[in-house]
């Protein structure tokens, strides 16, 4: 066995999501006496996210050497598949204490996670760090904490404050990042400006779906 040819079947196993082969590579490296390395890692991580084994990808993270800002981005997207929103929150600070960057990919995941469990407040604090750490908001993390205002609890004013940032820096945002604040104004009984965003959809360039729609007419 060489670290090469293990890597090569990892990659293959998590394209075909088949974590538990991706793991037996990293196995068989340790038998032969190899350290895997962060390539090694990052791929089998990469299948257990699209195998929901989030428990996994954090161990296989904690056992790694030197992991990169890609490692903590697979790390904080398998919290996010399994609806882990804490666990993928603590990955800052180990971040931070091994000098790893954190990018866009993380902090998207970071978001997902907390909109997924309808904690807007956290959602916000992550966006609030991006903006701190003077990243560029990408549509991705506008559409996730826009819905987790609205899971939140028709949270509209922040939902509405992240479109006024996305336009302030010319961010081309999408049917969901729309449907995601009439959702949330919706919710919050704020239909005039739910209808709005109908309005705000055509001068985007964009046509109004039958879920964009749905929340206009709730």
């Amino acid at each position: 066995a060489n670290v090469v040819a293990a890597n090569a079947v990892a990659s293959a196993c998590a394209r075909c999501t088949l974590w538990r082969r991706a793991l037996g590579s990293i196995r068989v490296l340790q038998r032969a006496s190899l350290e895997p390395t962060v390539v090694s890692s990052n791929t089998a991580m990469t299948a257990c996210v699209k195998g929901d084994e989030w428990c996994r990808a954090l161990s296989l993270l904690a056992a790694g050497t030197e992991p990169s800002s890609r490692s903590f981005g697979a790390a904080a997207s398998a919290c996010e598949r399994g609806r882990k929103w804490r666990s993928s929150l603590m990955l800052l600070p180990q971040m931070l204490q091994e000098r790893v960057e954190a990018d866009l990919v993380f902090f998207s995941a970071c978001v997902s996670a907390c909109e997924k469990a309808a904690v807007w407040e956290a959602a916000s604090r992550v966006v609030a760090f991006v903006r701190q750490q003077g990243l560029r908001i990408d549509t991705v993390v506008i559409n996730a904490a826009a819905s987790g205002c609205g899971n939140g609890g028709g949270r509209w004013e922040q939902s509405l404050t992240l479109l006024r940032e996305a336009a302030a820096v010319a961010l081309r945002l999408s049917l969901v990042s729309f449907a995601a604040v009439a959702a949330s104004c919706e919710v919050g009984r704020r239909w005039q400006l739910a209808w709005t965003q109908l309005a705000s959809l055509r001068s985007a360039g964009l046509q109004p779906n039958k879920v964009v729609g749905s929340s206009g007419v709730s």
